[in-house]
């Protein structure tokens, strides 16, 4: 699915909206306050968000705990979430973009600087078919603590997330929320993955669009 990086959803920019839910799961459930948390906008302009992705079919009510109404992005949620603004590359050039990727992987999991180490790739989408011409690369990785390394041996994790959080704030790293510090070991190997490719699509393993689409392991740690 190819979008157009100039519209927007409920005047939000459609980028925006995708990397909202490319980042969210499938058995996530959030509301309106966590809309306008993660895109910086006003609770009512999150509101108006919600309720158009709601119309469209992007994402469903699940329940309503303390008056405040809780949704999960659907399958065309999810597709939007892998959606891509860039221009197709040729086959050659995909081939060396993730063959480089790959190299970043095998980095990761032998530099004991990252206390993250992927666990599982998979590719899916067109990089899978025979295209002269690739929209973009999707793999799914699986990202998990590396509990052999000493600073994570009998530590607790989310302290051990703030405590990363903390040095990475120091080197000028910004955190909006508590959330963004917890989940700040996995994004910042995401980051280091995705290396700012704009061919290359980085999702999560969990992600329900996986069990719906051809799907080719490339690297499982056994």
């Amino acid at each position: 699915m190819r979008i157009d990086s100039k519209k927007q959803i409920a005047d939000v920019e459609i980028l925006k909206v995708r990397d909202l839910l490319r980042r969210v799961n499938n058995m996530d459930e959030w509301g309106a306050d966590f809309v306008a948390d993660r895109l910086k906008i006003s609770l009512e302009k999150a509101d108006r968000l919600v309720n158009e992705l709601n119309r469209r079919g992007y994402i469903e009510p699940i329940r309503i705990y303390r008056q405040k109404q809780f949704y999960r992005k659907t399958l065309e949620g999810s597709t939007l979430g892998l959606a891509s603004a860039a221009k197709p590359v040729k086959r050659k050039t995909a081939d060396r973009i993730f063959s480089e990727f790959m190299d970043r992987v095998r980095r990761v999991n032998s530099d004991s600087s990252f206390l993250i180490k992927i666990k599982k790739v998979l590719v899916f989408g067109s990089y899978l078919t025979d295209a002269i011409h690739i929209n973009d690369i999707d793999v799914a990785v699986e990202l998990t603590w590396k509990e052999n390394h000493p600073m994570v041996i009998n530590e607790d994790k989310a302290q051990l997330a703030l405590k990363l959080s903390s040095i990475a704030e120091k080197k000028g790293k910004q955190f909006s929320s508590f959330i963004d510090r917890l989940e700040w070991p996995e994004h910042e190997v995401r980051q280091f993955l995705k290396s700012r490719s704009r061919t290359l699509s980085i999702h999560s393993i969990h992600d329900e669009i996986l069990n719906r689409v051809e799907c080719k392991v490339f690297f499982s740690e056994h």
